[in-house]
């Protein structure tokens, strides 16, 4: 009887492939190296002095007696500004809000520069305040003026809430 080779054959010639396709198929790809850059110059930052702090805000005084001179003093030089008849000052925290009675028959860009500069005006007497907010409305500048008559008698602010609450709706800013 003769045996047959066949099978280990086949088998010594399949192990022989795979050993060959795995020690020689799966080798990574041999890339140059890359090649060194040349070393950037250090840099040493230059000592810099800080920028000055801002001033803390100063807040308004508490005292009613005292924001009420502040606020007759801020009407009066308001009223000062050409075209204007009469104005009323109410001050809340930081906010300045200013009332102001003009001739019936200025302009609007006239009646806006007229609010420019009332709020300036008001804004360079007195430094603390944030806000500036004038009015040219009839209705607002009454209400105003009432809150600061009320104010001036001793009433407190809490009394005008609602009040002030809804003038502050009603404006807007010109200026920060």
């Amino acid at each position: 009887m003769k045996k047959s080779y066949k099978l280990p054959i086949y088998l010594v010639l399949a192990l022989f492939f795979l050993m060959i396709a795995v020690l020689g198929g799966c080798t990574t790809a041999k890339k140059p190296a890359p090649e060194p850059t040349a070393p950037s110059p250090q840099v040493m930052p230059t000592p810099q002095t800080p920028a000055p702090l801002p001033a803390p805000a100063k807040n308004m005084p508490t005292n009613t007696t005292e924001l009420n001179r502040i606020s007759k003093t801020l009407a009066d030089e308001a009223a000062r500004v050409p075209g204007v008849k009469s104005a009323s000052v109410v001050i809340s925290g930081n906010t300045a809000y200013v009332g102001v009675d003009i001739s019936a028959q200025a302009e609007k860009g006239k009646t806006d520069r007229i609010k420019s500069d009332v709020a300036k005006v008001v804004k360079s007497k007195e430094n603390r305040l944030t806000n500036v907010l004038v009015s040219t409305d009839a209705d607002t500048t009454t209400r105003l003026k009432k809150i600061a008559d009320g104010l001036a008698k001793g009433q407190p602010m809490t009394a005008f809430n609602r009040e002030m609450a809804e003038i502050a709706r009603r404006m807007s800013p010109n200026v920060r």
